[in-house]
């Protein structure tokens, strides 16, 4: 998987923790995302969205009827991101910051295959997105360990994907391609010099209808509050590793 920072995405994908609801009370499984900081105006405006004509009663239902429906939602948004409650980066994976760079970098048994198959070897994601990436906000990575993630002045982040692998022991890859969705032309190899080992230089790519590159990417907010910054590792962890890794087997780089 390569990384590509400081790109535009023209629609982030936001993660709610606390204020994303699995289950409807009353109606059918859904979710409900908020867009903006986190407080009762951008709630209420959620679920307006979700529950035409009775957003303002569906709200007050999940939270139990309170008689002060604004208060409660603060409440809630204080417990989503409260002092204390981030989980490191790291601990994601928790095998250290050498994986967590090579992962990123395209390496790893996570892209290559190793001695256990992809659901035992990268168990823990699935485990951390089914808790800790849904009801806590993830630190963003530490940028000395993993130095891709420096320097992000357009607070954006770019993963792109070109194989596909089996979920089975050994270097195994599947003969299936990713779902194109991106032509990636040529990459800037100055600005991740500390992962690809050069200094300066391109790598421009001719198109081949037989490439394959899947890419997806997210955008945050410069207001520290905004719901999009707060949780943007957790998106970062939703899209380079329990969506694409995990749900789709993408792995490698460009």
């Amino acid at each position: 998987m390569k990384i590509i920072t400081n790109t535009i995405s023209a629609t982030p994908l936001l993660l709610l923790p606390t204020l994303t609801y699995a289950q409807r009370r009353t109606q059918t499984e859904g979710t409900v995302h908020v867009k903006g900081a986190c407080d009762y105006n951008s709630v209420l405006a959620a679920y307006d969205a979700a529950f035409a004509g009775s957003g303002a009663s569906e709200l007050a239902a999940q939270l139990g009827n309170p008689a002060d429906v604004p208060a409660a939602v603060a409440t809630k948004c204080a417990g989503a991101s409260g002092p204390g409650s981030a989980v490191a980066f790291s601990t994601v994976s928790n095998k250290g910051i050498q994986h967590d760079r090579n992962y990123y970098s395209g390496g790893t048994s996570w892209n290559d295959g190793g001695e256990q198959p992809l659901n035992v070897d990268a168990g823990r994601v699935a485990r951390i997105a089914a808790s800790t990436s849904t009801t806590r906000p993830i630190e963003w990575p530490d940028t000395e360990a993993l130095p891709m993630f420096d320097g992000c002045d357009l607070r954006a982040v770019t993963c792109c994907f070109t194989g596909k692998r089996d979920n089975v022991k050994g270097p195994s890859v599947s003969g299936d391609d990713p779902e194109a969705n991106a032509e990636i032309c040529s990459i800037d190899l100055s600005l991740n010099y500390m992962t690809n080992h050069v200094l300066k230089g391109y790598s421009v790519y001719e198109r081949k209808e037989t490439d394959a590159a899947y890419c997806s990417g997210f955008a945050w907010s410069n207001d520290a509050n905004d719901v999009s910054n707060k949780f943007k590792a957790n998106t970062l962890f939703e899209i380079s590793m329990n969506d694409a890794l995990m749900g789709k087997n993408y792995v490698k780089n460009a």
